[in-house]
């Protein structure tokens, strides 16, 4: 197959958001899909930009893609472009991530270079997807192997059969539900409210095989249903992806570990940061540090004055 198309980006308070440190787009719409952009400055606006390209594929699982992407900045006083052509990607989900050589954001922002106009820079993203597939759909008998199942979980009008003794053994939750005094114990059938079908699919497949692989876009349910069902066990893949994920801000990582308790997280990610201006700067540029437990702005206090 082929697709081509472009995504258009218009950064306004171009100067602004690049002095912070980054610069991200609502969504953007190419190819069927929904899109954002992230530019980061990486706390050093004399460093080659980072860009973080990501689609927002709603099925579950990866969209393996075989892509082409250029990017082109635009000359709004006259018809030059400059354009870069990147290599050739193999999976197009979560995220692209990759850097603008030669490209730091004094150079973007220079009226010189004659990118920047009225405080604005135009950004154009064109990809050509050249090949696609799909994720196979789980094997929903994986999750009562051998007949175990004895509970059918209903999800509005789909359906999943568990073994009550298998969830009951990693969740305290289904345990008292199953094996308390709760109506749900002597169910055939039992609702689960407020919870995706789909997502609750990836936890069980996590739970039962090990097999789903976490990704930036599942992150968010998988601990916040691991949290819920208090499945301790579940906590680490998720974990383990957002130290190394760098398609995730570092703020973002620390929200993460303040509201679901992940100390190896919280250390990784504040010791991540080498100076005290680079900490301060993230800290500033942020609207979140204000949401952190106290116990989180403690430690991040306790960061800048070792860096100090």
């Amino acid at each position: 197959m082929g697709d081509k198309f472009a995504l258009r980006w218009k950064i306004d308070n171009a100067t602004a958001k690049f002095a912070a440190g980054k610069a991200e787009s609502g969504v953007l719409a190419g190819g069927g899909f929904k899109w954002t952009a992230v530019f980061n400055t990486n706390g050093e606006e004399s460093s080659d930009v980072s860009v973080i390209l990501t689609c927002a594929y709603e099925g579950r699982g990866d969209w393996k893609c075989e892509t082409n992407l250029k990017i082109v900045l635009h000359h709004p006083h006259s018809s030059r472009t400059f354009c870069a052509e990147l290599a050739e990607f193999d999976n197009l989900h979560p995220a692209i991530d990759f850097s603008l050589m030669g490209f730091p954001a004094t150079r973007l922002t220079d009226p010189a270079q004659g990118f920047i106009m009225d405080d604005k820079i135009k950004i154009e993203f064109r990809i050509n997807i050249t090949r696609s597939e799909l994720p196979p759909p789980i094997d929903l008998a994986k999750f009562c192997p051998n007949g175990m199942g004895n509970v059918t979980l209903t999800f509005g009008q789909q359906k999943v059969r568990v073994s009550k003794e298998i969830l009951a053994f990693h969740s305290p939750v289904f345990a008292a539900m199953f094996f308390g005094n709760f109506a749900e114990k002597d169910k055939e059938e039992v609702e689960i409210k407020d919870v995706v079908y789909e997502e609750f699919l990836d936890l069980l497949d996590l739970l039962c095989s090990r097999s789903t692989k976490i990704a930036d876009y599942s992150v968010p349910y998988i601990l916040k249903l691991a949290d819920q069902y208090q499945m301790e066990c579940l906590v680490k893949e998720p974990e383990d992806h957002l130290k190394q994920s760098t398609g995730i801000d570092e703020i973002q990582k620390l929200i993460f570990a303040d509201k679901f308790r992940l100390e190896t997280l919280k250390n990784h990610c504040l010791n991540s940061f080498d100076s005290l201006a680079e900490l301060a700067t993230k800290i500033k540029s942020s609207p979140d540090y204000a949401n952190f437990s106290d116990g989180m702005k403690l430690a991040i206090c306790d960061r800048m004055l070792m860096l100090a």
